[in-house]
């Protein structure tokens, strides 16, 4: 992947790069936080269960993604190098 990033006409470079991501998170964040908050509203018994689902959601697939590391770094294989090298489709 970093030679198509070397080859594209649009790069995200110096303060624009952070900026999003940490934009895109704090986003994500908030709409987290209207979900609990207007489903409480809607609910106050069950209404903030579908954003707690998808917090839920979320953490597994960090921890499948950590523990798949893991279980690769035993066999000596480093995942970041497998994504480096996607596949074309």
């Amino acid at each position: 992947m970093p030679d198509r990033f070397e080859q594209s006409t649009f790069k995200l470079k110096g303060f624009w790069h952070p900026f999003f991501t940490l934009g895109g998170a704090i986003i994500f964040g908030l709409l987290i936080l209207w979900g609990f908050i207007s489903g409480y509203l809607a609910d106050p018994t069950s209404g903030w269960q579908p954003a707690l689902a998808l917090i839920i959601l979320v953490v597994t697939g960090f921890l499948y993604y950590y523990f798949r590391k893991w279980q690769l770094s035993k066999k000596g294989i480093a995942i970041e190098d497998q994504l480096k090298h996607v596949r074309e489709i």
